[in-house]
């Protein structure tokens, strides 16, 4: 008889349409959540690895397999390309299958999800479900001191966001709703919305709301607020935007889980934007920091090109900046979200680049100016004399980061 540890599972209309599901997987009396992407009519075969593992879930209809199913699913592990997007857990892995066009596809965005340190079956995926889920309405729902009242040093913040995606306006009050410290907001929309308004600023009265062109994407409106000098009472800013990467087949959850994970790392908790604003004030010298995992770096990878197809303004920028790009020492943040001191953003504010430099919005994943910007920001720090720095989220409860969470570069 063959494998009874081999099930079938299919997601159900409403996990479908929330893109997850969760599955539990028991052995000897421990229970574990295990957290699967939906898309579609994609459907999962899974493996329980020992024959005392039972599975159940409220979000997956679970069948036993046929014969014939499972020497498909045997024989399907023999292709590489096919073990390379398999979800390896503990004690179950899951196969996607179905439509094989959708399958394709839908690996390719496992793969995708990996290379980026945000695996489905990864660590912090599972650690922290606000990655794929997003934020509780309780606002705490990472660790139990996020709402603690922790120190904060004497620093005038902003946050600056853009919004495309008006909608996701709700996900960044939930996160700025934990900073128990002074802070201001500045908001860049594209088209006025009264709803957003009055919502805005019931929770965050002096919250200031700016409608901005649709050009240049998250880039070209923080330009124009740091050339207008609407950061200059700042000595920091977090520049963050709702991301969501819709464009080049790319699943919505990648989206999702991509800017999700920037805000775990830079905003998610007072105690980590805390532990950030302290980092800058120990470190005088320090001008911009981000998130670990976004960092795109050539540094000690060889020839690899992390520019792309902007090298030639990106080149052009830095020498109007006085300062030359070096081959083999370049690096950036991928999305542009960071937290930075304004004085560190100077000279690329001083090349005026806001108010007519940016094309209209045409839908490209690269080559455009605000590609090339988007690779200029660590270099306008070192340009104006400051480093920059890599951090990752910590739910320590130290209120500094340990030297593991911070990379100087």
């Amino acid at each position: 008889m063959f494998s009874s540890r081999t099930r079938r599972i299919r997601p159900k209309p409403n996990t479908i349409k929330k893109e997850y599901g969760h599955v539990f997987v028991t052995e000897n009396g421990i229970r574990r959540c295990i957290t699967l992407p939906v898309n579609g009519d994609i459907f999962f075969t899974a493996n329980l690895k020992h024959r005392n593992v039972e599975i159940y879930s409220d979000d997956f209809v679970l069948c036993n397999v046929s014969f014939i199913d499972y020497l498909k699913y045997k024989l399907s592990m023999v292709r590489k390309s096919i073990r390379r997007s398999v979800l390896n857990f503990d004690h179950a892995s899951f196969v996607p299958e179905g439509n094989s066009r959708q399958v394709k596809a839908f690996r390719r965005q496992i793969r995708f999800a990996r290379n980026l340190g945000l695996s489905f079956d990864g660590e912090d995926i599972q650690k922290y479900p606000q990655i794929l889920e997003g934020w509780a309405s309780d606002t705490n729902n990472i660790a139990p001191y996020a709402r603690a009242n922790v120190p904060h040093v004497d620093m005038k913040i902003a946050v600056v966001i853009h919004l495309y995606y008006t909608d996701l306006w709700d996900e960044f009050k939930k996160i700025l709703l934990t900073w128990v410290f002074p802070f201001s907001i500045i908001l860049t929309i594209v088209r006025d919305d009264e709803e957003l308004r009055r919502d805005v600023k019931n929770v965050f009265p002096e919250a200031e709301i700016i409608i901005v062109d649709n050009i240049g994407r998250d880039v070209r409106p923080f330009l124009l607020l740091l050339e207008l000098g609407k950061l200059d009472k700042f000595g920091l800013v977090c520049k963050v935007h709702g991301k969501r990467s819709l464009g080049g087949g790319r699943l919505r959850l990648i989206g999702d889980i991509v800017r999700r994970a920037a805000l775990l790392d830079l905003m998610s908790t007072g105690r980590q934007a805390s532990k950030i604003s302290m980092l800058f004030s120990e470190n005088p010298d320090l001008g911009i920091v981000g998130s670990k995992r976004f960092l795109s770096s050539n540094n000690g990878s060889g020839t690899r090109d992390v520019i792309g197809l902007n090298r030639q303004s990106v080149e052009s920028l830095a020498s109007k900046m006085n300062s030359f790009i070096q081959e083999g020492e370049f690096d950036f943040f991928e999305g542009t979200m960071f937290w930075a001191r304004p004085a560190a953003l100077s000279p690329l504010r001083k090349l005026a680049l806001a108010a007519d430099a940016f094309s209209p919005e045409s839908g490209r994943l690269d080559g455009a100016l605000e590609h090339a910007v988007e690779r200029l920001f660590n270099h306008s720090a070192r340009t104006a004399g400051f480093k920059v720095a890599a951090i990752r989220f910590s739910d320590a409860a130290s209120l500094t980061f340990a030297d593991s969470d911070v990379t100087m570069l």
